[in-house]
């Protein structure tokens, strides 16, 4: 068993950051930055964390909600992509009517 701690904290765009070491999080956010304790059992190979009770409930919760998070991400990647895409003809377009 290993305890760790996870740390969550919001920047200044809305943005949600975990890291499990506090160096990381940026000075100005230390204050708010909730430490969560995360107790498990590293299984050998794949490095997952396997949990019981709350734990594991609250662990699965962090990962769907990251998993979520990654797909809004990605998503909003291909959106900006076809933008950029649509901007770029919109201003061809400008210049053959010149």
């Amino acid at each position: 068993m290993s305890s760790e701690q996870v740390y969550r904290w919001t920047d200044e765009k809305g943005a949600i950051h975990f890291t499990d070491d506090v160096s990381k999080v940026p000075e100005k956010f230390r204050r708010e930055a909730e430490g969560i304790d995360v107790t498990g059992e590293r299984v050998q190979g794949d490095g997952e964390i396997r949990e019981s009770g709350e734990s594991g409930r609250r662990i699965d919760r962090v990962r769907g909600y990251l998993e979520t998070i990654d797909k809004k991400i990605q998503a909003k990647k291909r959106i900006e992509k076809k933008i950029s895409e649509l901007e770029e003809e919109m201003k061809l377009s400008e210049e053959r009517l010149k």
